[in-house]
């Protein structure tokens, strides 16, 4: 859709997100098949920076579908919100979410490795793959190692533990 800027459209002052969907929408063809982009990816970047993306919420209380339910539709009883989905959703934080968590991981790890002198130097972030134990003769790094403890603790498995082996040992009697 090209905007005419000596024209002004006559659209309710709703925002960016109301001229998109007349972009994405074809009354010809009900699945919007012919409208879809050549690059999902790049698809999904746009409008998420643009803050549009038909979620449950919006159908509802947006485009004002009061037969539309708000809410998410992966199973969740929550409101299906662009903040729910990028962010809050049970139904993505075993895998989504946890990739999105390691990547960051990922880079600190990189970056004490390289400050303890583990590793001789960076990679990019994307081909960095963090080994289990990095150590040398000051510092010892683990990578996503499960702690023994003497007592149960359900979260035993940190992302990244950092011995000074040349810091005295605390001893907790």
């Amino acid at each position: 859709m090209l905007l005419n800027p000596n024209k002004t459209p006559n659209v309710p002052n709703k925002g960016l997100t109301v001229l998109i969907p007349q972009d994405l929408t074809n009354t010809e063809d009900p699945a919007n098949t012919a409208q879809l982009p050549a690059f999902p990816t790049l698809y999904k970047v746009v409008h998420c920076l643009t803050r549009f993306i038909p979620t449950n919420n919006y159908k509802r209380f947006i485009l004002k579908n009061l037969q539309q339910t708000d809410k998410c539709r992966y199973g969740c009883q929550d409101s299906e919100t662009i903040q729910h989905v990028t962010g809050g959703c049970q139904a993505f934080a075993p895998t989504d979410y946890k990739e999105r968590h390691d990547i960051a991981a990922k880079i600190i790890h990189q970056e004490l490795a390289y400050k303890f002198k583990l590793i001789e130097c960076k990679l990019q972030y994307y081909k960095y793959t963090p080994q289990c134990v990095l150590e040398n003769d000051k510092y010892k790094l683990y990578w996503d190692s499960t702690v023994l403890t003497d007592q149960y603790i359900k979260q035993n498995r940190p992302d990244i533990i950092i011995v000074d082996k040349g810091a005295p040992e605390s001893n907790s009697d």
